[in-house]
């Protein structure tokens, strides 16, 4: 008689170690980034104020009400929620959650501690506090609910959450109409899947930032530049690349269907072309590794029930004792003391603690909002003194605030601004 791909009892204790050794993991050994954090907490704050999702950019001065999409509001408005509640400690501790049960749930799919382990590695390279871990975690969920059909029936109920928490959801998509494609079913599943992304506030348009960064050459040019959508090098790179060949010898044992090599192998290549994507990998290759006929031992079954609630109690009130301090924005807040200028220049990763700061940014973390004309602009300041000095003039730049030396500080300094602070940065006025 043929296995089911639901886990033994065994297995399934074990389960509370690799929970409690991934939440030790991202507690203790590698805190959540924050690049993006400020950002999502003003709009999710926001949102929540005004009971409505924006349509339009408010954000920045160089696209005054811009048609935008904010496809990840949803995972705004849970950062900034829990944020309200219990400060950074929350913040932290709620990625650090989303991190454990995304790997746990990866060693509930694959049944491989081998594969749970280079995936926790590869899922280290996202751990950070936006919505993207929210997408992760729902991701691996969702391969989790299609490993056996009794689950997978529920699997498009997961797509709401999905398609309101971050723009990524088409990803779900795919992976519920491979699921269908694989078990050479009719789709209902899929159908049922597609109808329920629409209820983002957004309708159809939801589908539209998807759409964009996988096609829109401006963007992806823009996109090119950022440290995210850049390909793995490396530590991450020599990860990336254990992990693919441990997949490939682990898949060759558990001969997967061919539908989930395919979507593995489409992982992968999108990992090696952007960082952002490597999570998706670690997450959608649980599916090709798993051996259905593998059957783990479950005569310690009580000992890991008993251990592993114990070691995740023991890590949280480890951490409750002893949280994180709030990270320090990337600039002294003394160079924001007045005078300071009303239109102003500066970094692309610095516009999220500025905008949070309530000073008006000209560029930030947001890609999608901006016109393809704004994006050539900004990423012509770093190659030369023309380009900044168009930008300077077409968007009436009165002042910059820039580290010490860098491209921007020594190109207004030569178009005859003046330093007005400096510590660690500095403050250029027009003069």
């Amino acid at each position: 008689m043929a296995r089911s791909s639901v886990l033994p009892v065994g297995s399934d204790s074990r389960a509370f170690l690799v929970f409690a050794g991934a939440l030790a993991l991202a507690l203790f050994v590698v805190p959540p980034r924050t690049d993006d954090l400020d950002w999502h907490l003003a709009v999710g704050r926001d949102v929540v104020r005004e009971g409505a999702v924006p349509r339009a950019n408010r954000y920045s001065f160089t696209a005054p009400d811009q048609p935008w999409i904010h496809h990840g509001w949803g995972g705004s408005v849970v950062l900034h929620l829990v944020e309200r509640a219990g400060g950074f400690a929350a913040l932290s501790l709620l990625a650090g959650l989303l991190f454990a049960a995304s790997v746990t749930l990866v060693f509930l799919r694959s049944r491989s501690l081998p594969w749970t382990t280079a995936a926790a590695l590869l899922l280290l390279a996202s751990h950070a506090l936006k919505p993207d871990a929210l997408a992760t975690n729902i991701a691996a969920a969702l391969v989790w609910l299609l490993g056996d059909d009794r689950r997978s029936r529920w699997a498009p109920f997961s797509m709401p959450l999905w398609a309101n928490v971050h723009g990524s959801f088409p990803v779900g998509l795919g992976l519920i109409a491979a699921a269908d494609l694989g078990a050479r079913r009719i789709p209902w599943r899929t159908a049922v899947a597609a109808v329920l992304c629409l209820t983002s506030p957004y309708g159809f348009a939801a589908f539209i930032p998807a759409w964009r960064y996988a096609f829109d050459p401006r963007l992806r040019s823009f996109l090119g530049e950022l440290g995210a959508w850049q390909p793995p090098s490396g530590a991450a790179a020599v990860v990336l690349a254990i992990s693919v060949v441990l997949a490939i010898v682990l898949a060759v044992h558990a001969r997967p269907r061919p539908v989930d090599a395919v979507v593995a192998a489409i992982a992968a290549i999108a990992a090696w072309l952007a960082v952002r994507h490597v999570a998706v990998f670690a997450v959608v290759a649980g599916a090709t590794v798993a051996s259905t006929s593998s059957t783990p031992g479950s005569k310690s079954s009580r000992f890991f029930l008993v251990t592993g609630p114990a070691l995740v109690a023991i890590v949280v009130v480890a951490f409750v004792v002893d949280p994180p301090g709030t990270p320090h924005p990337p600039f002294p807040t003394r160079l924001l003391a007045e005078p300071r200028p009303g239109r102003l220049l500066h970094p692309h990763a610095w516009g999220g603690a500025l905008l949070a700061a309530g000073v008006p940014v000209a560029i930030d973390p947001r890609n999608d909002c901006y016109p393809p004309r704004v994006l050539d602009d900004f990423l012509s300041i770093h190659r030369g003194p023309r380009g900044l000095g168009r930008f300077v003039r077409w968007h009436r730049i009165d002042g910059a605030l820039a580290p010490s030396g860098s491209s921007i500080d020594r190109g207004l300094r030569a178009l005859g601004f003046q330093v007005s602070r400096e510590s660690q940065g500095v403050v250029l006025l027009r003069r």
